[in-house]
């Protein structure tokens, strides 16, 4: 398994680390490079026992208590690339946080591929509004937004994701549902679930 394995460990992070441009195209390359290391080294994902589900966190680079389409779209794929799932912690005292459910090494991996994806778009986008001088801060947001959307899709167009077995699958949902329904924790966030929403087709346009 992968978590017995720390050099190979290192050397998907390396590839991951590679998708750091603000390109969409490399960074996509990059994830999928890192796909087709663990299949070709036969890597399995880590069985699912109970007792053995661990949670990692990334803060939102987006908002503090609800998710947005585009970033929910780029971390709900990176959870399915590695079979985790995934949760969003609402603090309504500073920014939310999404959160990996899965083994160890998975939820490692998820949150590490996140951390250099979310790095590359804040990148993408900070470019992307600087070159827009002249527009108010409203139409900059809107237009900004549209270009993280587009980004998200090219990076997630090429992501699989890995399928667990049924029962693993569900030992992974029982515990999202037990802290989806749970009291709140420290500072008063909330867990929400987030994968159907992450799942969801995107809303069809308007005819004008």
């Amino acid at each position: 398994m992968l978590r017995r394995d720390p050099k190979l460990l290192e050397r998907i992070k390396r590839c991951l680390a590679l998708g750091g441009s603000s390109e969409p195209s490399e960074a996509a390359a990059a994830l999928a490079r890192a796909q087709a290391m663990m299949e070709e080294h036969d890597v399995k994902l880590a069985e699912v026992r109970l007792g053995e589900i661990v949670e990692e966190t990334i803060r939102s680079i987006a908002s503090a208590t609800k998710t947005k389409a585009w970033e929910l779209s780029l971390v709900g794929a990176i959870s399915r690339s590695f079979g985790c799932e995934l949760m969003f912690r609402q603090n309504p005292l500073g920014f939310g946080w999404y959160v990996f459910v899965g083994p160890t090494t998975e939820v490692e991996l998820a949150k590490y591929t996140t951390i250099v994806l979310q790095r590359a778009l804040r990148k993408a986008r900070a470019k992307f509004v600087a070159e827009r001088e002249g527009f108010d801060r409203a139409d900059k947001t809107r237009e900004a937004d549209a270009y993280c959307d587009s980004w998200a899709a090219s990076v997630t167009r090429r992501v699989r994701a890995f399928a667990r077995a049924p029962a693993e699958a569900a030992l992974l949902r029982e515990h999202v549902d037990r802290r989806a329904s749970g009291e709140p924790a420290d500072g008063g966030s909330q867990y929400a679930r987030v994968r159907e929403a992450a799942e969801a087709p995107p809303p069809r346009k308007r005819k004008a």
